[in-house]
């Protein structure tokens, strides 16, 4: 079954922010040997997706980054 990555980005004010570069890491809390790094893609306004290949059961958790543009600096990180 296909799996995908999806977030929304939005102002204070509820407006979505658009035009970011965003990349996301998915690893295991235990180890970097699966890591799996992914670009997001901006479908509708504020709305990045990236399709992922099948995943193991189990934990996992996601590093993401967004910028302006890729040579700007990082404008938000979380990793969760």
């Amino acid at each position: 079954q296909p799996q995908s990555i999806l977030l929304r980005i939005a102002e204070s004010d509820g407006r979505p922010v658009r035009s970011l570069k965003i990349s996301a890491v998915l690893g295991r809390p235990s180890t970097h040997r699966h890591d799996l790094a992914v670009k997001l893609v901006e479908g509708e306004p504020g709305a990045y997706t990236a399709a992922l290949p099948s995943l193991p059961p189990g934990n996992w958790q996601v590093a993401i980054e967004a910028a302006r543009s890729v040579s700007d600096d990082v404008i938000f990180r979380e990793r969760r």
